[in-house]
């Protein structure tokens, strides 16, 4: 998904200058394409929603915040470790 994004983007530009090409030349009507013009950028914003949802999933969008998660986890695995050892100390 993230590498074809692109392509989507391009996909969409091309649609528009080609529909405004057929307008230019006298073929349709203006109101006849605005809800085909909104599907395509709705698809395109789509495209780019998914490929912010795959990049979060993967951790590549904010990757402090892989580096968090990790961290907290080592440090609550620390303090079970601390406190374990703390409890056998007092035996």
């Amino acid at each position: 998904m993230i590498q074809r994004e692109e392509e989507v983007n391009e996909a969409e530009q091309a649609i528009r200058e080609r529909y405004i090409q057929r307008l230019n030349s006298g073929i349709g009507l203006p109101s006849e394409g605005i809800l085909f013009v909104d599907i395509v950028s709705n698809l395109e914003r789509i495209s780019d929603h998914s490929v912010k949802i795959a990049k979060h999933t993967l951790g590549t969008r904010y990757p402090y915040q892989r580096l968090s998660r990790r961290f907290i986890r080592k440090t609550e695995q620390a303090y079970a470790e601390a406190v374990l050892k703390a409890s056998s100390l007092d035996k």
